[in-house]
């Protein structure tokens, strides 16, 4: 655009050049130096550490070069050539991003992750004082696909209806139980199959007997409710 437009500038080549030669190397120490800067702040409070994060590669699929994760203001960096291949990438970020930490002396108190099968036996065998969860937006995304897979069967087409209502519930069930009590979690979720009947109560659960909508009136009555062992027509 600049050449069109007669505007001298440097040329790509120099652009690249100045970067690498003086531009990267100051915000790499820079950040080192932010880095460092929370490490401290975290272990003056003595406080353990809740890390969350997920890793992005530069393609989907399994072809990607690269991949990065941001975790706890722990930002990595990875080539797939450093591992086996790049599905391994995500799982080698979290190990790395992990050893940082630990190995300043901080401590991690809860891990949140995606429902990655490597990730989940590694912080299982390597952090047993850690406790794990999975991130509910890859959980409901997950049973997303698959409800809207059984809706495109023949006479199965209304249970795509409750789709997003399924997912809604699933958020809800974490964020309505904020001590992560994980057998009212589950309890709140299982009363699910019997509001979609348009059934409120419960009556085989103590921990949550009914799901507190009670009987639906007007057009929030007014939907196709499914019934048990019959297919939606």
């Amino acid at each position: 655009m600049l050449k069109l437009m007669n505007v001298a500038t440097i040329s790509e080549r120099t652009f690249y050049r100045l970067t690498s030669s003086y531009l990267n190397a100051v915000v790499i120490q820079q950040w080192k130096e932010h880095q460092q800067d929370l490490i401290s702040e975290f272990l003056e409070k003595n406080d353990e550490l809740i890390l969350a994060g997920d890793g992005r590669c530069d393609s989907p699929g399994y072809s990607a070069n690269r991949g990065s994760t941001d975790n706890s203001e722990n930002y990595l960096l990875l080539q797939s050539n450093e591992v086996r291949n790049s599905a391994w990438m995500e799982h080698e970020e979290l190990v790395r991003a992990v050893k940082v930490l630990t190995d300043s002396g901080l401590s991690i108190a809860e891990s949140i992750t995606d429902r990655h099968k490597q990730n989940t036996a590694w912080i299982k065998l390597n952090l047993p004082s850690t406790t794990h969860y999975f991130d509910i937006w890859h959980v409901s995304k997950g049973l997303c696909k698959k409800i809207d897979k059984l809706a495109k069967k023949k006479d199965y087409d209304e249970v795509g209806e409750w789709c997003q209502s399924i997912s809604n519930h699933m958020y809800w069930c974490a964020a309505s139980t904020p001590d992560g009590n994980g057998e009212v979690i589950q309890e709140k979720w299982k009363i699910l199959p019997l509001h979609i009947q348009n059934i409120h109560v419960n009556a085989e659960s103590d921990l949550y007997p009914e799901c507190g909508r009670g009987n639906l009136q007007g057009d929030a009555a007014d939907r196709l409710w499914l019934r048990p062992g019959a297919d939606t027509n």
